[in-house]
């Protein structure tokens, strides 16, 4: 086999999931009924040609990149993910928050073809039986009590998103298990053996198996599937994705039974760093925020000065200051010069906003800074900034620092900052 990878991370769909080779002898799951099989695989086409594009999860799954490298083909991060279909194991993928974890799920589904990605968000009160099914009982309770005497149990339970990714079907799932490291201590331990088993018995079903065998129950994207005999049995294992923001630590036994990635995005070991410019849209309509405190070495030694200068004369940009304005002169922005700014068209570039003093409320002579404004995010303050970037309105409330020229443009082919803590937003037309 001369590309052993099924996932290329090149945001092209293909079929190439129908070549995966079976499982290894130790992960292969039988007892699963063939009809069910059937039956699932037809609903669940059916089911896909009446819903509508997920447009947005569709985005997310086909805008994510993989920093890929061509020379040593070591991408880990893609070898991580084959590994894991392969070996029929979930993957356990640690990094700093919105550093890609989450979307790495969204563009395995979206390459392979394998469906909407089953979410599950971790909480401190996330249990086992939360992921994989739901039992109303109140509302069987209360059906009864108004008379209705239907005995279809199956209209009281909802399969979670990890029990529907369990359900017998011909190709994998995409599960998501997010930010386990908030979960209780006891979930991990929880999920083994079910990782290892990959079948759960659901008691309200199993318990009338010998009136009723087969049962109707919702999944948890809205389809119909029958159950066997009260228990779910896997016949091809999901493609299960556990991000991890690096809180906690989890037991042995529950990291050998997951293949661990630790670092993705620009917080991976030998990343190489991205340039600013991948940020730069020729049409001008992209918005650059830059999430910071504006306290570290990079801002206090102008190394970030030329970056925001490039973002500024080609686009929108601005800074979300995470700490109060009267801290602000203790950071780096407490060398640059407070003006006001007014914004005379929607969407202008940083360069074209018109700039006065504060104190003076004249216009400045000369505009030989970088403009670029910085606000927290007190709702008064964003709604003011927002009025200023449609061009509608004066700016009077908004705080801009105005940053002193930097002529090392040279910087930006040899600088080693990172994009990781930037978000750029499609300005709507």
């Amino acid at each position: 086999m001369t590309d052993w990878k099924i996932f290329q991370g090149n945001s092209e769909p293909h079929d190439n999931i129908n070549q995966l080779p079976p499982p290894p002898s130790w992960r292969k799951f039988i007892g699963a009924d063939k009809e069910i099989v059937e039956q699932i695989e037809q609903r669940w086409q059916n089911f896909c040609e009446g819903l509508e594009q997920d447009t947005r999860n569709e985005q997310r799954g086909k805008s994510f990149r993989i920093h890929t490298d061509k020379n040593n083909d070591r991408n880990t991060v893609i070898n991580m993910v084959n590994a894991a279909l392969y070996l029929r194991r979930p993957l356990l993928v640690t990094g700093k928050p919105g550093t890609g974890k989450t979307s790495l799920a969204y563009a395995v589904a979206y390459e392979l073809k394998l469906g909407a990605v089953l979410p599950w968000y971790i909480t401190a009160r996330s249990t086992l039986q939360e992921g994989l099914y739901r039992y109303d009982a109140i509302a069987r309770l209360q059906d009864v009590q108004m008379g209705d005497r239907n005995k279809d149990i199956g209209r009281y339970i909802q399969l979670g998103p990890l029990g529907t990714a369990l359900l017998p079907s011909r190709r994998p799932r995409v599960l998501l298990i997010d930010e386990i490291d908030k979960s209780d201590i006891n979930l991990p331990n929880d999920l083994l053996n079910l990782f290892e088993e990959s079948e759960f018995e659901i008691p309200e079903l199993a318990r009338i198996t010998k009136e009723v065998s087969r049962v109707e129950v919702r999944t948890y994207d809205g389809m119909d599937v029958p159950i066997q005999e009260g228990r779910v049995r896997c016949h091809n294992f999901p493609f299960i994705l556990l991000t991890n923001n690096g809180e906690r630590d989890f037991p042995p036994a529950f990291l050998r039974r997951v293949q661990i990635r630790r670092g993705i995005g620009a917080t991976a070991k030998n990343q190489i760093p991205r340039s600013p410019k991948e940020l730069i849209d020729p049409s001008g309509r992209r918005l650059v925020l830059v999430v910071s405190d504006c306290v570290s070495s990079l801002w206090r030694n102008g190394a970030v000065t030329p970056v925001l200068e490039l973002w500024a004369k080609q686009g929108s940009m601005a800074i979300v200051q995470m700490l109060p304005k009267w801290l602000w002169k203790r950071t780096a922005l407490g060398r640059a010069s407070e003006v006001r700014l007014q914004g005379l068209t929607a969407g202008a570039c940083n360069q074209k906003l018109t700039a006065k003093e504060v104190s003076l409320w004249d216009e400045l002579e000369e505009e030989k800074g970088v403009k670029v404004p910085v606000f927290t995010l007190e709702p008064d303050k964003v709604a003011t900034w927002a009025q200023m970037l449609s061009g509608k309105g004066d700016s009077k409330s908004l705080e801009l620092s105005l940053f002193s020229e930097n002529q090392l443009l040279e910087f930006l082919e040899e600088t080693d900052i990172s994009i990781e803590s930037i978000t750029s937003i499609e300005v709507a037309s």
